[in-house]
């Protein structure tokens, strides 16, 4: 047999599938689930490569099982490598690592706000500005360049892999026009760091949206309930209280039905690494109102409904961007949708390989 014609040897990559039994964020567990089934669904002969999955029990304690259980999980099944889908790295595993870094928030957040510090603990940090990985994986330009702020502007191996969109979000029907009643959404609104507060500071300056409610998804145990009510303390004084429809947490087909149906979804908090729900709501045919500039804005492309988050009258600007969503042309949803469903799983994933052909080479 020829050089040429020999098969690639066989490297097995372990990918870390513990955000779908740990504590993470819904981007953050569906980013990791949908970036598996891609990698998993490709043939190893292909360039050598074969994923297998490492998921942790709900009962395992995170740190033990990250540096204890995993490092010996990989040396019981002689893996050549470990991709992590969070930045926590398991530093006794003696193979090539590759971690994920979803973002940045003390470095891209503009405001320090109490309610909104998710993820800026000194554990996070930590794990940001570590350089025990062989390469980091980040899902934006603006993720990549608030973590070079972080490491040095010449920290190397810093790989920006954008997410992609998958169903149902890719299979749900475009929603006629105009649906009843009308309504803007903000997933993911109970969780302080999404900024409810401002969604609905901008519903109240609406001008061609005066009917619309906001529709909030998110998870409602009683911490969540207590941000929500504190945001509709505020709201009962520019008259948007009354407009706010909570839903709790939906599964995905009924969020991409909700996407479907709304006139804008709304991306308000201060650091997003990525924004999967602009890109999800895009390939609904939904625009985002998003800050310029944003990740956000960054995920949902061109035809994103962007405000100026350095504006004195931040509500202003959103409810603006609001209402120009509400006279978007059918034919401009519908292409929409057609630019975002292009944006696909596999295409991360075979970022993904390259990378690890690159450092298994």
């Amino acid at each position: 047999m020829s050089d040429t014609a020999r098969p690639h040897p066989i490297h097995r990559v372990g990918f870390d599938l513990s955000p779908l039994a740990l504590a993470a964020s819904p981007g953050v567990r569906r980013a990791a689930l949908e970036l598996w089934r891609a990698l998993g669904s490709r043939a190893a002969t292909r360039d050598g490569l074969c994923f297998v999955p490492l998921g942790a029990r709900r009962d395992d304690h995170p740190t033990v099982w990250r540096q204890w259980t995993l490092p010996g999980t990989v040396r019981r099944l002689g893996l050549d490598g470990v991709h992590t889908t969070v930045s926590a790295l398991p530093l006794r595993a003696r193979v090539p690592l590759v971690q994920t870094v979803h973002e940045v928030p003390w470095r891209t957040r503009s405001n320090a706000d109490a309610d909104s510090n998710e993820n800026t603990d000194r554990r996070h940090r930590y794990w940001a500005r570590t350089r025990r990985a062989r390469a980091t994986v980040v899902p934006s330009e603006r993720t990549a360049a608030a973590l070079r702020a972080e490491r040095g502007a010449n920290a190397p191996g810093i790989e920006v892999v954008p997410w992609g969109v998958g169903a149902p979000f890719t299979t749900v029907a475009l929603a006629p026009r105009p649906t009843q009643p009308p309504y803007f959404l903000v997933v993911g609104g109970t969780r302080p760091k999404k900024r409810l507060d401002r969604a609905l500071a901008a519903l109240a300056r609406c001008e061609a949206a005066r009917r619309h409610e906001l529709v909030v998804t998110g998870a409602l145990d009683d911490a969540a309930r207590a941000y929500v009510e504190r945001c509709l303390s505020g709201a009962r004084d520019f008259g948007s209280a009354a407009r706010l429809r909570p839903v709790g947490h939906v599964d995905d087909r009924a969020l991409a039905e909700l996407m479907a149906g709304a006139d804008a979804t709304l991306g308000v908090s201060d650091s997003e690494g990525f924004g999967l729900g602009a890109l999800e709501s895009a390939a609904t045919g939904t625009p985002s109102v998003v800050a310029a500039n944003s990740a956000e804005a960054e995920a949902a492309g061109p035809d994103a409904l962007c405000f100026d988050p350095a504006l004195a009258d931040l509500a202003g600007a959103i409810a603006a961007a609001l209402d120009r969503a509400v006279e978007l042309a059918p034919n401009a949803r519908a292409d929409l949708a057609r630019a975002a469903r292009a944006r696909t799983w596999d295409r991360a994933a075979e970022r993904v390989a390259a990378i690890w052909c690159t450092l298994l080479r």
